[in-house]
């Protein structure tokens, strides 16, 4: 989820207790507690290996836990035009994959402990993680090293066709029988310039989905999962003199040994210029919602190396100010497009080419949308003015 839970309303109740106490003596009176904080240290190694992957091991001892994280280096962004939704297809069916004979790889994880697993996919990335004893941190290597190797392996067409249903069964839940996906989608469109990748949808359309076919999944996984556009961070209660040891006996060795170097894609020197705002400020379209809303999408820098901090600011600025719209619009003051707005959720989708905030306002009726617009963008001002006044102070 990007956005945040705004709790509204909140009601203060105050709660009157009354003590009688008679003939207490002072040896049922617990003694005076110290807090004793504990020192506590993360130490990370980092190691990489003649093909290019690298592995970050975190140590926590405070949990006999380990959490392995799997980043690919390709969302979305890299899907080929008209194959919208490729990635996050390949992201399913590693689930599906038989490493090792007829169990699937969901299976295989549940069997070495794993107590929590998923995936997710985004404009730039694919991740995916499980969590599970520190005991069993050496299968878990081995079932994760067997899906970095061959991600997508002895599936039958009837296995592809039914992800591919699945996938498309998501596709209908959120921008069909729901509205969040259609919506961001829309904004994207809107934010970044025709023909960029991240003005495309994740999950793709119907069509898109339909045109994918088995060789369009081995290009992709031949292009993009490779050890050199791979990052494993390995968390949780592990060793940190023998984590290297155990990563060269766990995982194949195709996935350390070196390999001929592939091009890679670079971070751009300027991010994509928006384009020009469209006619019309508002775009209006119907969907299932349970009071009307009004979505605002703005362009921000990207989100990776020396801008990141850049948009995390923006992010809690934005959360923060713009909400005021909200709670100005309680007072009851002001015209009928000034107290129609009921929320304000803010959050931000990140990109290495650029970011996207989005910013989602309920409204009571939308008597007025044009006005209640207005009223949001007018605490952009304050948001400006906030860090100068704290500093003032």
């Amino acid at each position: 989820m990007i956005f945040r839970k705004l709790f509204l309303g909140v009601a203060l109740v105050a709660i009157a207790m009354a003590f009688t106490v008679s003939g207490c003596k002072a040896s049922l009176v617990p003694a005076r507690q110290g807090l004793v904080m504990r020192n506590l240290e993360l130490p990370v190694r980092q190691m990489v290996y003649p093909s290019g992957l690298r592995v970050l091991a975190e140590r926590d001892a405070r949990t006999k836990l380990v959490g392995l994280f799997l980043v690919v280096g390709a969302g979305s962004s890299s899907d080929p035009p008209g194959k919208e939704g490729l990635a996050h297809y390949i992201e399913h069916l590693a689930f599906r994959s038989r490493p090792f004979g007829k169990s699937g790889l969901r299976r295989l994880l549940e069997r070495a402990g794993a107590g929590e697993w998923n995936a997710y996919t985004s404009l730039d990335a694919t991740v995916y993680h499980e969590v599970g004893p520190a005991s069993s941190l050496g299968e878990l290597l081995r079932l994760e090293g067997a899906r970095m190797l061959a991600p997508v392996t002895k599936l039958t067409p009837e296995t592809l066709s039914v992800e591919l249903d699945v996938v498309r069964s998501e596709l209908r839940e959120h921008n069909e029988t729901g509205f969040m996906g259609e919506t961001l989608g829309t904004l994207q469109k809107a934010v970044f310039p025709e023909g960029h990748p991240y003005a495309r949808p994740v999950i793709g359309t119907h069509e898109s989905l339909t045109s994918i076919k088995v060789d369009d999944i081995k290009a992709f996984l031949d292009a993009q999962y490779q050890p050199d556009n791979m990052t494993l961070a390995i968390v949780g209660d592990i060793d940190m003199a023998s984590i290297d040891a155990i990563v060269k006996q766990e995982l194949p060795p195709e996935l350390l040994r070196a390999r001929p170097a592939k091009a890679r894609p670079v971070f751009p020197e300027q991010p994509p210029e928006p384009p020009a705002p469209p006619p019309q400020l508002l775009t209006r379209s119907t969907a299932a919602v349970a009071t009307p809303e009004l979505w605002i999408g703005w362009s921000l820098p990207r989100a990776f190396d020396a801008d990141t901090h850049l948009v995390g600011m923006i992010e809690d600025m934005a959360a923060e100010g713009l909400s005021a719209a909200a709670l100005r619009s309680s007072y009851g003051a002001g015209d009928a497009g000034v107290r129609d707005v009921i929320f304000v959720d803010t959050g931000v989708v990140q990109g290495k080419d650029a970011s996207m905030l989005v910013c989602r306002v309920g409204l009571q009726e939308a008597a007025d949308p044009e006005r209640s617009l207005k009223h949001v963008l007018d605490q952009l001002p304050e948001i400006w003015d906030e860090p100068i006044n704290h500093i003032a102070m």
